[in-house]
């Protein structure tokens, strides 16, 4: 993580794992429905055994590399990338660390924008604009976070 004070760093670090607590909720909550069938006699013990071994080899381990091994250089990374996502929202982020988190909100985006193949001249439908987030932030934010990326390269 850049030379920020302990007080930002350890902020990161919480937004982090808050992130890591979201996408494994939303992960374990597919696998609740598959609890769900196992209860309602649609599937074997067995099944349900093989998915919870899927599981937790599958998005468990992905989510574990994720966050598990990030060393602190990338936790801003990490944070930036989960609100473009819809993981964190504005109100997780907190005005101490705001600042701090622009510029690399500001290269993820850039870093989404090559992703998607996605360039100044395109063409974006009309979203309702966040008229309080986007003076919190400097820029346009729109409710839907995916159309906020978009709307961000065309304001």
């Amino acid at each position: 993580m850049a030379d920020f004070p302990k007080s930002i760093k350890k902020e990161f670090t919480r937004l982090m794992w808050l992130a890591n607590d979201r996408e494994t909720e939303v992960e374990l909550n597919k696998l609740e429905e598959q609890f769900r069938l196992w209860r309602d006699g649609k599937i074997p013990p067995g099944i349900l055994s093989d998915l919870i071994h899927a599981w937790h080899e599958g998005p468990n381990r992905e989510l574990w590399k994720k966050y598990s091994l990030a060393g602190s250089k990338v936790h801003s990374w990490l944070v930036a990338n989960a609100f473009l996502d819809g993981v964190l929202n504005d109100k997780d982020i907190s005005e101490n660390v705001r600042e701090s988190f622009l510029p690399y909100l500001e290269k993820a985006i850039d870093a989404q924008k090559a992703l998607f193949g996605i360039d100044e001249s395109d063409e974006v439908e009309e979203v309702e604009v966040n008229e309080e987030l986007s003076k919190k932030w400097g820029f346009p934010i729109a409710n839907d976070w995916t159309a906020a990326v978009y709307r961000r390269w065309n304001s």
